[in-house]
């Protein structure tokens, strides 16, 4: 009889303490449902918990104290203002920051070159399509392709 009651004691402490699995809880359930002592039990040691939580959350918060460190660090916002200033001006000549910006800046360059490139430097090309039939195109070094219906073919205009 005391095993049981004892394991009833732990499986409320570790409700309370939401630490119990879903099927403790519905054994729990099933258990409270079962005498009504066992109802009076449960709510005695709900009511010693929820007594317990608020002491202990009244008693580790001093109000008054919480209120004036705020009330000093609103006051203060120009003292750390000034270490952060201090703070930024020791930092190296050539940074991280700085590393970055000049790695975009070679990047933005190599990209603005590319497109300059492909859009002005590649030449012009020409495509040939045959569209109804068989058709013989002569290329520009003297070479003759046979494209056959619905097939294509693109090379340099020059």
């Amino acid at each position: 009889m005391d095993e049981i009651k004892s394991y009833y004691d732990d499986l409320i402490t570790r409700y309370f303490l939401g630490e119990a699995t879903p099927e403790e809880i519905s054994g729990l359930s099933d258990w409270l449902s079962r005498d009504p002592l066992n109802i009076k039990l449960f709510d005695e040691y709900r009511q010693t918990w929820l007594l317990t939580v608020n002491d202990a959350v009244s008693s580790s918060i001093d109000i008054d104290k919480e209120w004036s460190a705020m009330a000093e660090m609103i006051d203060q916002p120009s003292s750390t203002s000034q270490v952060n200033r201090s703070l930024r001006k020791k930092s190296p000549i050539f940074s991280l920051s700085t590393s970055w910006k000049v790695a975009a800046s070679i990047i933005m360059l190599a990209v603005i070159a590319a497109v300059f490139y492909y859009t002005t430097l590649t030449p012009n090309m020409v495509e040939v399509y045959a569209e109804t039939g068989n058709l013989e195109q002569i290329l520009p070094d003297g070479s003759v392709v046979t494209l056959y219906k619905g097939s294509t073919i693109e090379y340099p205009a020059e």
